[in-house]
């Protein structure tokens, strides 16, 4: 029977105890005989004065650190885990070969490797859920489970060579906002999730300004567990400042900094349930912005902010002619904040592992088909397009993309060369899907705003059948213009796809001017609402609490959990 050691409990070994410290308050850990032979490597990083356990976000100060423990000293060890963890004292989430490769390329020596499996007793079963759905899963295909991490020790001893310069990931970071960010108190710069889909947004904020600078309020409210889940984890990756909306402090805003959400717009309950927050906010002159969510705009335009930031010149001016009568922003175009990352021909094999390498080809499929009656195909079509061309092209690579929302499409099963990349299996890798998506070499999708993200970062794409109703926006996109339709999904030919898709942006600029507009308007203080628009959003907000006393939100997760834990089921 296995012994698990309980987090109040006290081991004399070094290591049993630095594990039980390491998941206090997330799991009890399983008791391991560190005293034999086989676990040299660990008692001697236990006998370290610097225990060093790796983090991938220490990437660029990995060699200073190892030097300094390499200090007068022939040798070290260092550990690290395999896979993601849920521990709040420490966050990592890389593959084996991916810890291998980078420690080579920080120029250090491996002299042995040993490694050891620890099992855990999740405290909260939903991680026991989100677990079985990563095992499912199976992103690195080494038919591992997060309910027992493996951990590696490596001796390490410097190379006769210099230390090799290592690939950073957040080039992007624009340094006319980040000095002025570090001119102010933090945090200065506040961002609002309300609906899970803002942590794509908060990741390109994040690499733009970078996290030190950050403070994120999270309307849990609106989240589902495993939403939930995965937005802890990054913040706990990231080392992001947080609160819950219901506890947050106002006393942490002061006039002149800014607070930002990005899926406001639509006039619903739901979508109105951080309004006071906004209004008290701009009552303290905090300046506050709305930041475009995706291509389909509401029919009407609601937004408590002062500002509203459009992706384009064309979508400004429909978002003002949209915009409520009474409750509306100034709006401006400012580009996306979410950056245009560069390929890199080996991200996915650093991602998933080397197993993805021996495929030459890369297809994203992805849908949201949770958008019922906009589409001309369903789950079934597109699920059986998906067994079809992965059974006809073997060198294929295809990654599924679902909506959050969507948990219809679950097609892995028995196919080496599918893979799920739903919002799950993502956040638990932490990477944004426009991170996967340039490394793509097409992009199948059903009308959504990955066709956008796609022409953006100049991947071909072609779209699924879709009702001429549901595009009507697409006019405000001149990279969508080029769109090649799929009008029998039953007849898609991949290779036709690949000889015959003519794809070219270069006539098109992307002026990113998200920071110079952040940064102009961050220097003049918020203004309050003015008392029209307060007696109209008590207006609306006394109708939604009628319809909907908790603003819809135990609907809307049971919804969502509902059919997350039916999709683990079925895989």
């Amino acid at each position: 029977m296995t012994n698990f050691v309980e987090p109040s409990q006290n081991y004399k070994d070094c290591c049993t105890d630095f594990f039980v410290k390491m998941h206090q308050g997330v799991a009890s850990v399983q008791h391991v005989d560190f005293s034999n032979s086989k676990h040299g490597l660990f008692d001697l990083w236990c006998s370290q004065i610097e225990k060093v356990l790796l983090n991938q976000y220490c990437e660029a100060q990995i060699p200073s650190i190892i030097s300094t423990l390499l200090d007068g000293a022939e040798s070290c060890v260092v550990v690290f885990q395999v896979g993601p963890s849920f521990s709040f004292q420490f966050n990592t989430t890389a593959t084996e070969e991916g810890w291998l490769r980078l420690i080579n390329s920080s120029g250090l020596s491996i002299i042995a490797i040993e490694y050891i499996e620890i099992g855990l007793d999740y405290i909260d079963k939903q991680y026991d859920l989100i677990a079985s759905h990563w095992n499912n899963i199976d992103p690195y295909r080494d038919r591992k489970c997060i309910s027992k991490p493996k951990f590696f020790a490596v001796k390490l001893s410097h190379k006769n060579q210099e230390t090799s310069v290592i690939e950073h990931l957040n080039e992007d970071v624009n340094d006319g906002l980040t000095n002025f960010l570090l001119t102010k108190r933090k945090p200065s710069l506040f961002y609002i999730i309300h609906f899970f889909q803002d942590l794509a947004f908060l990741r390109g904020l994040a690499t733009r300004v970078g996290s030190d600078n950050l403070y994120v309020i999270v309307n849990d409210g609106n989240l589902a567990f495993h939403h939930l889940i995965v937005v802890k984890k990054f913040l706990n990756n990231h080392a992001i400042d947080n609160s819950y909306l219901r506890d947050f402090d106002m006393n942490k805003m002061k006039a002149g900094d800014m607070l930002l959400t990005s899926t406001l717009g639509p006039l619903s309950p739901m979508h109105l349930s951080c309004s006071r927050l906004i209004v008290k906010a701009r009552e303290l002159q905090v300046v506050t912005f709305t930041l475009q969510h995706g291509i389909t705009l509401p029919d009407v335009f609601t937004t408590v902010t002062e500002y509203t930031l459009a992706w384009s010149e064309m979508a400004a001016k429909e978002i003002m002619v949209r915009s409520h009568s009474v409750i509306r922003s100034k709006v401006f175009s400012a580009g996306n904040v979410r950056p245009n990352y560069k390929s890199s021909p080996d991200f996915l094999a650093r991602k998933f592992g080397n197993w993805v390498s021996r495929f030459e080809r890369r297809v994203m499929i992805a849908t949201n088909l949770h958008w019922t009656g906009a589409h001309g195909v369903s789950s079934s079509d597109v699920s059986t397009l998906i067994i079809k061309m992965s059974k006809k092209n073997q060198d294929t690579l295809f990654l599924i993309r679902p909506h959050p929302e969507d948990y219809s499409l679950r097609v892995t099963a028995g196919l080496e060369n599918v893979i799920l990349i739903d919002d799950v299996i993502t956040g638990l890798l932490d990477i944004s899907i426009d991170q996967v998506l340039v490394n793509c070499d097409l992009l199948l999708s059903t009308y959504s705003t990955l066709l956008y993200d796609a022409a953006r970062n100049k991947i071909p794409f072609a779209v699924f059948d879709y009702h001429a109703v549901v595009g009507e926006d697409s006019d405000l996109y001149p990279e969508l213009a080029r769109l090649l339709k799929i009008d029998n999904i039953s007849d898609v030919d991949l290779d036709y796809l690949f000889r015959n898709i003519c794809f070219s942006v270069d006539d098109l600029t992307y002026e990113d001017d998200f920071c110079r507009f952040l940064l102009a308007l961050s220097k003049y203080p918020g203004s309050p609402i003015t008392q029209e628009q307060r007696c109209e959003l008590d207006k609306i907000t006394d109708y939604c609490q009628a319809i909907a006393p908790d603003y819809g939100r135990n609907a809307y997760k049971k919804k969502l959990e509902s059919a997350f834990i039916y999709g683990v089921s079925k895989l």
